[in-house]
Order: structure tokens, then sequence, then C-alpha cells
């Protein structure tokens, strides 16, 4: 009975150190799998990083080229009626060119600011139909390019938000309402008082 117990537990205890053997060479190719796979991963990583850096330096370069140009137009369109009184029509497209320059002057300041490494909001108390007028004002060639009109309706609103960027935000919505609208259609931009 006692051998029979002893030869019972040999053989327990060999196919445990069997099945040991095979569990610590099944981790052991695991551990070399993952270890190539990290490799890879840092490799890519790397690799990422360097893009990034790539970017931001041409998108540096890119904003300080195109700074002067944006600068000696708007400089350029208000010495273009010195002489002489524009019509209202001109007038109109002056302030296009003066409010357009300017905002891209302040976009380009604000990618080399964000390339440096930071970002800033400039919140303010803002009438929000002022600056979807805006919008609207200087995107409505686009739309008459299309035969398209836009309807402007709105409550005042007075919002907390950084100008330059709901700016932004609301231009690339009517670019995209003038865009993708078919010719001869109405645009309607409507402003409504919500509390929620």
């Amino acid at each position: 009975m006692v051998a029979l117990s002893l030869a019972i537990i040999t053989l327990l205890v060999w196919k445990n150190a069997r099945n040991t053997r095979k569990n610590i060479a099944t981790l052991i190719s695991f551990n070399q799998v993952i270890a190539q796979k990290n490799i890879v991963l840092e490799d890519t990583v790397q690799a990422l990083e360097r893009a990034q850096e790539q970017n931001q330096k041409f998108l540096k370069l890119i904003a300080h080229d195109l700074r002067n140009p944006i600068g000696a137009m708007s400089s350029a369109s208000q010495l273009l009626f010195v002489e002489q009184q524009p019509s209202d029509h001109q007038k109109q497209i002056l302030t296009i060119i003066q409010e357009s320059s300017s905002k891209a002057l302040s976009l380009i300041s604000e990618i080399l600011y964000n390339n440096s490494g930071g970002i800033s909001l400039k919140k303010e108390s803002v009438s929000f139909e002022e600056v979807v007028q805006s919008c609207v004002d200087m995107l409505s060639h686009k739309a008459a390019e299309k035969s398209q009109t836009i309807a402007f309706t709105f409550e005042p609103v007075l919002i907390s938000l950084d100008r330059e960027k709901i700016w932004r935000v609301v231009s690339n919505l009517v670019t995209n309402a003038i865009k993708f609208s078919y010719t001869n259609q109405s645009i309607r931009i409507n402003i409504q008082h919500k509390k929620i």
C-alpha cells in the first residue's frame, strides 16, 4: 500500500514537473513575443514624435511666411483710397479684407503660440449675434456667387467665450452651409436663447 502511494505521488510529481517545464517554455516564448512587440512599439512612438516635431517646424515656417504677405495686404487695403472717397460697396469690400487679414494674423499668432506649448483661451463677454453677423457679412459674397441668400434672425445672446475661436467655428459652419447647399437656395441661421 505504501509502495502504491509512493508510486502515485512520484507519478504526480513527474507530471507536474513536465507541465511546469511546458508552462515555463510557453512563458519564455510569450515574453520574447512581447519584448519584440515592445521594440516595434517604441520605434513607432519615436517615429511619431519625430513626425510631430517636423509638423510643428513646418507649421511655424508656414505661419512666419504667411504673416508678412497678409500684413502687406491689410496695409495696402488701407492705402487704396487715400486720395479719393470709396463707394459704399468698395468700403464693404475693404472692411472684409481688413477683418479677414486681422483674423488671419490672429490665427497665425495662435498657431505659433500653440506650437510653443501653450494653449490660450481669451474668454470675454460676447454678443453672439455680432460674431455670427460678422461671418455672414464676410461670406455673403460667396453665397451670392451661387445665387444663395443667407437669412439671419436672432435673439440677443450674451455669452462668455473666446471671440476668435467661436468666430472660426461659426465661419466654418457658414462656409460649409454655402458649399454644400444647392444653387438658388436660402441658408437660414437662427439664434435662440434657451435655458438649459
